[in-house]
This record gives structure tokens, sequence and C-alpha cells, in this order.
């Protein structure tokens, strides 16, 4: 069954220097993957569709980095004057994020990354009208308990 999935989703295999997290959370329907597993946990996210009816099937959601938080949370203002519907706002301990649907309904991403090394999948509410001081030190808190990622992997062969 391993070696099945791994030829269904080639970004499942350990070839690509990805991180124990990254792979496991094929699990649960998700593919990580970074051109430098070390400094981006990911650049793109394969994921199956959560909800059948949802209307995007392929693309499970497109991301944006910003500079920092008052950024996330200038575009998180601004999609509730526009009434654009909100998602989640969400620290994954590594990034804290808004996600969003545009007017076709495709899922966007919005994210500032954090200095913490933290193991995913992980996504916990935030307020983001809280200080960037609470919203870093809750993200950072998950480094106790998540743990930090388990480093890149070696080539499996």
């Amino acid at each position: 069954m391993k070696r099945e999935r791994e030829k269904a989703y080639p970004c499942s295999s350990r070839q690509h220097g990805q991180r124990e997290d990254q792979v496991l959370a094929l699990d649960r329907g998700i593919c990580f993957l970074s051109a430098d597993p070390e400094a981006e946990h990911h650049e793109l996210a394969l994921a199956r569709a959560k909800d059948p009816a949802q209307k995007t099937q392929n693309v499970q959601q497109v991301s944006f980095k910003v500079q920092n938080l008052d950024d996330v949370r200038a575009f998180y203002h601004r999609l509730q004057d526009e009434g654009l519907r909100i998602d989640r706002t969400v620290t994954h301990g590594i990034a804290c994020s808004v996600y969003f649907y545009d007017p076709e309904d495709n899922r966007v991403e919005l994210y500032y990354t954090t200095p913490y090394k933290i193991r995913q999948p992980l996504g916990q509410h935030i307020d983001l009208d809280t200080t960037d001081d609470e919203l870093l030190a809750f993200a950072k808190s998950f480094e106790a308990t998540m743990g930090p990622p388990r480093g890149a992997q070696h080539p499996v062969g």
C-alpha cells in the first residue's frame, strides 16, 4: 500500500528532502512541497477537497506570503469591509494566516511566517485583533506540545 501511495503521490517520496511531518500529512490527504524545506515549510500544498460540493476540486488553496502581521491584519479587515467570505483565521505555529474565498470560490491563504519550528499539520484559531506579541506567543506555545519538525529525510534506497 505504501509503495502504491508513493507512486500515486510522488511528493511522498523522501527523495525530495521532505521532513517527516510533511510526509505524514499524506495520511490526512495533504501533500506539502517546497524547493527549500529547511527555509520554507511549503510553497505548494496539494490536498483533497474537504467538501464534495466544493467547486474547486484540484487546487486546495493558493497562498501568498506577506512581510508582517500588520499586513495579514490589514488584509483581513479589508476582506471584512468588502464582504468576502472568510474561511478561518489560524496559526500553524510556523505561520499566522487568514483563509478566504475569492469571488470565483477559490480558497486563498494570506500568511506571515513566524520564526518557530513546529511539526505540521496544525491549525488553531486566532483572533487577528490581538497584539503581535500575543499572536506570536500563542504560535510559539506549540513548540512544546507539537515539537519541532524532524528534519530532512534521507533518500529511500
